[in-house]
């Protein structure tokens, strides 16, 4: 078995709980939104500084979509 693929996939699906749609779903699974409105705000300042800076990146003589990415 190799731990360090299982590491990174649990990881990865972890960190969907506190994207911006499982941030809208309980610790049961259903539709209900945790967040305080004040954490909403700051997760969306923060994103959008991420979406800006990976969308100045240039591949391939095309700018990155930031927001298709993140």
């Amino acid at each position: 078995m190799n731990y360090g693929a299982v590491g990174v996939v649990m990881g990865h699906e972890l960190g969907h709980a506190f994207d911006d749609q499982g941030r809208d779903y309980d610790k049961d699974g259903n539709l209900a939104p945790w967040w305080q409105p004040t954490t909403t705000r700051l997760f969306q300042t923060q994103m959008q500084c991420l979406v800006d800076q990976y969308s100045a990146y240039v591949m391939s003589e095309e700018h990155l979509n930031g927001n298709l990415t993140l």
